[in-house]
């Protein structure tokens, strides 16, 4: 009785004096037993909680997403580790690539808190040493093609992929209601997968203007994404251009 007692008297001073100092993950043993208590190094604070699933859409591209994305907290991530608006989007990409490979890896819906925290921890140390799984194209001029605006009916896609205008620059998919394994899988079904082509998916969207400044919709800013670079936009003629003032061609 007196060795347990004073077993869980050390259990929780170390608990305590983890949890004011530690900048890290931890684990702590509770005894012969074997259980162990997750000590969180506060990254859930950077996470929003995830939409759900009547809620996860877009009304410019006028879709419900089928996958759901986990949306980080710009302002606080900004404040605490100092990253720009484009390493912000590069971060919330990579961490939602990360947890779909997790939960196909693993079989479920949710990861537990010690996962979610190891996958941000290690997703930050790469943004911050400049690897990002998008990596900008070094040509002057890139061609995007909105998706969506095509319904996502990739036979159309691959048409408007083929013209000779849009070869002039370097070919970028983006889609404000696929995830990034879904427009890959689209790229592999229609053979289209070793030409090279970016994608800009809905996991690069956020509720953040350039400066970081909340704002009403999910948006990506492609002139600050692509800075120095000559934009030129393609979609369907029947849908409005919603990414502001960029050149814009119609496609029929």
């Amino acid at each position: 009785m007196i060795y347990s007692a004073f077993l869980k008297l050390i259990t929780l001073c170390v608990l305590f004096i983890s949890g004011c100092s530690s900048t890290g993950d931890s684990r702590v043993s509770l005894g012969p037993g074997g259980d162990e208590v997750y000590i969180s190094n506060g990254v859930e604070q950077y996470y929003f909680a995830l939409l759900p699933y009547w809620a996860n859409f877009s009304t410019k591209a006028a879709c419900f997403r089928s996958s759901p994305i986990r949306y980080i907290n710009f302002e606080k991530i900004s404040k605490s580790y100092n990253l720009s608006y484009s390493e912000l989007i590069h971060l919330q990409h990579m961490i939602n690539r990360k947890l779909y490979s997790y939960k196909d890896a693993k079989g479920q819906d949710q990861l537990s808190p010690k996962d979610e925290s190891f996958i941000f921890q290690n997703t930050y140390q790469k943004v911050n040493g400049g690897s990002t799984d998008f990596v900008l194209p070094k040509y002057h001029t890139v061609s995007i093609i909105w998706s969506d605006s095509f319904d996502n009916d990739f036979k159309k896609i691959k048409k408007v992929l083929e013209r000779e205008d849009v070869l002039k620059g370097y070919p970028i998919l983006v889609s404000m209601c696929l995830s990034d394994f879904e427009l890959n899988q689209k790229l592999r079904e229609f053979d289209l997968d070793t030409r090279g082509i970016k994608i800009l998916s809905a996991d690069m969207f956020a509720s953040y203007d350039k400066d970081l400044k909340r704002i009403p919709e999910f948006t990506l800013d492609l002139k600050e994404f692509f800075k120095k670079k000559k934009i030129i936009f393609y979609k369907s003629r029947k849908r409005p251009n919603p990414f502001g003032d960029i050149k814009t061609i119609n496609v029929k």
